[in-house]
């Protein structure tokens, strides 16, 4: 008759399947304070980018047109 798997190694077997969940936890953390980090950058960048273009369109393009 077989025993199967012992409880130590259903132990240990639940013991790296809660590292596992505590890593992917801590990546997701990792993840959102990144996701926050580039809404404050998108904010800083539409706060400093100006509503209209400038007089005369977009750089670049002198003497287009005329």
């Amino acid at each position: 008759m077989s025993r199967g798997i012992s409880d130590p190694a259903m132990l240990r077997l639940a013991d790296m399947r809660r590292r596992v969940h505590e890593g992917d936890a801590a990546t997701l953390d990792v993840l959102m304070g990144l996701a926050e980090v580039v809404a404050a950058l998108a904010e800083a960048v539409a706060a400093l980018t100006p509503a209209t273009p400038p007089a005369g369109g977009a750089g670049g393009t002198k003497g287009a047109g005329q």
